[in-house]
């Protein structure tokens, strides 16, 4: 007789992350995403996992409030980030075949300077035993302000305009002046302030 069988070989889950906006201001909030991937066009993933733990220098990055934890096309995971936490699980993940989880929180770090992060390797278990993948790294930038204000000065005929750079008038005639002040720096600016 002749017997015959297949056999699958399953990869495990691929992960990258990045920081979003980047740079930021100290004190300011990132939303720091993760993207798992199943490589496998045929087969779904279970028990998907990772973790992530935030540096400590130039000073302790660490979860933002509020949290902004979600996640899409993960299943049902555990993933429950806390404010002022200095990393971030998810267990529990399902990810379709072909299919991408998409996994998101928002982070803050006090001090300016460079914070370059690393997870831990992503996971997912098949046959009871835990398969590892791949870790991801990614860089967020922490900047000083840098205020500045733009000014432009226009001038019409009438309290309501038409407004321009210049004006021909006959003498002894009215002159109106219009003044936009615009914040073209990177942090809010208080014009009513002493």
């Amino acid at each position: 007789g002749v017997a015959s069988d297949s056999l699958t070989a399953v990869l495990p889950p691929v992960i990258a992350k990045g920081f979003d906006p980047d740079p930021i201001l100290a004190g300011g909030t990132s939303t720091l995403t993760f993207t798992l991937t199943n490589p496998n066009p045929s087969n779904a993933l279970s028990g998907v996992a990772f973790s992530d733990t935030f540096p400590l220098a130039p000073a302790a990055m660490t979860v933002a409030n509020p949290t902004g934890a979600s996640t899409s096309g993960c299943g049902v995971p555990t993933y429950a980030p806390v404010a002022g936490a200095g990393s971030v699980p998810f267990s529990g993940g399902t990810i379709a075949a072909g299919g991408t989880c998409a996994v998101s929180v928002n982070v803050t770090a006090p001090s300016i300077g460079t914070y370059s992060n690393t997870s831990g390797n992503v996971s997912h278990v098949i046959n009871a035993a835990t398969v590892n993948g791949n870790t991801a790294a990614d860089t967020l930038t922490v900047t000083t302000p840098h205020p500045a204000i733009g000014l432009l000065k226009q001038v019409g005929p009438t309290a309501s305009g038409s407004w321009s750079s210049f004006l021909a008038v006959a003498p002894a005639g009215n002159v109106f002046y219009r003044f936009v002040v615009e914040n073209a720096g990177d942090v809010a600016l208080d014009l009513t302030a002493p």
